[in-house]
């Protein structure tokens, strides 16, 4: 069995590049020259937050599990004030995969949301064949831009029908 994980989402550490290994001995030798010769070694700087966030960061990653918790609960209950919009909250993640009018093409309609709306969600089909038809949005921020971007939404769906 082999274990992978990384700093990035639970210590907010995206693009760090710094994960630990769990795996048999007798495969570590050749997963240190995987690694050596494809990621290098993570800065110092790197590894010293990745000591501080192992020995400290519990209370920090319970907090930010709490925020994201009540962020979806939010996004999802504005979303679901929206007609045509289906949504429900994940158990996990920061990120809420919904269907609304339009979406069947998803990156096109994703595109318009750029463009007329200044709304930024990721279209479903970059996710395989079987998310077209949603879009994903990240709440992973603070309720008063969810709200926002819900309004732009809102008016986006309100001019454009079923997009």
């Amino acid at each position: 069995m082999i274990a992978v994980n990384s700093f990035s989402k639970a210590w907010l550490m995206t693009g760090w590049r710094l994960g630990w290994l769990v795996a048999p001995t007798r495969l570590m030798d050749d997963l240190g020259k995987l690694v050596e010769y494809n990621t290098s070694c993570a800065p110092s700087f790197v590894q010293q937050a990745g000591i501080v966030a192992v020995k400290e960061g519990e209370a920090f990653t319970q907090s930010f599990v709490d925020d994201l918790r009540a962020s979806r609960d939010h996004l999802v209950h504005a979303l679901q004030g929206i007609e045509g919009v289906d949504v429900r909250a994940p158990d996990g993640a920061m990120y809420l995969f919904f269907s609304l009018p339009g979406a069947a093409r998803s990156l096109d309609l994703c595109k318009r949301l750029v463009r007329e709306a200044r709304l930024g969600v990721a279209p479903g089909r970059v996710f395989g064949a079987e998310s077209e038809g949603f879009v994903r949005w990240c709440y992973a921020c603070d309720p008063a831009r969810l709200d926002a971007g819900v309004e732009r939404l809102r008016a986006f769906l309100a001019t454009n029908g079923a997009a």
